[in-house]
Order: C-alpha cells, then structure tokens, then sequence
C-alpha cells in the first residue's frame, strides 16, 4: 500500500487524533528517506525505531481493549436475550 492508502484504511479503523497525525507524519518522512533518497541523522535512526516499537504496543493496547469492549457487548446481549427467554 501507499502512504495515502494506509492512512485511508486507517482512518476507518478510528484511531485517537493524534495517533493518526503521528503515523502520518511519520510515514511521510519514511517516505522521503525511501523515494527522495533524504539521509536523516543516525539520531534519527535510534528515535524512530523507539517511536515505532511504542506505536505497536499502542495500537496492541488500543485493539485489545476495542475487543474487550467487544467482548462485553456481546455478553451483555445475549445475557439480555436470555432473560427475555427465561421470563
């Protein structure tokens, strides 16, 4: 996928505002590294990879609770469908 395909597919997944603004803005400069040939400082290099490794675990935080959330939806359902049932 593109930049601008992730990031659509990525909206529909209804990320926190400033989650979607960082993976943006940091998709773009990996764009420029790959396809402008930018050379960024080693610094960068070390910073990135740490930016990145705390996204994953975000996103992994953010998943499991949207399908914990799930998860209790769900039960909440069909408890309710079996109280209707039983009465």
């Amino acid at each position: 996928m593109t930049t601008e395909e992730f990031l659509f597919r990525f909206t529909q997944e209804q990320p926190a505002s400033d989650l979607y603004e960082d993976i943006s803005r940091f998709l773009h400069h990996a764009d420029l590294v790959k396809f402008a040939r930018l050379t960024p400082p080693v610094e960068r290099a070390d910073s990135d990879f740490d930016y990145v490794h705390g996204m994953v675990e975000r996103l992994r935080l953010e998943w499991r609770h949207r399908q914990g959330e799930a998860v209790g939806v769900a039960q909440a359902d069909s408890s309710e469908k079996t109280e209707v049932t039983a009465s």
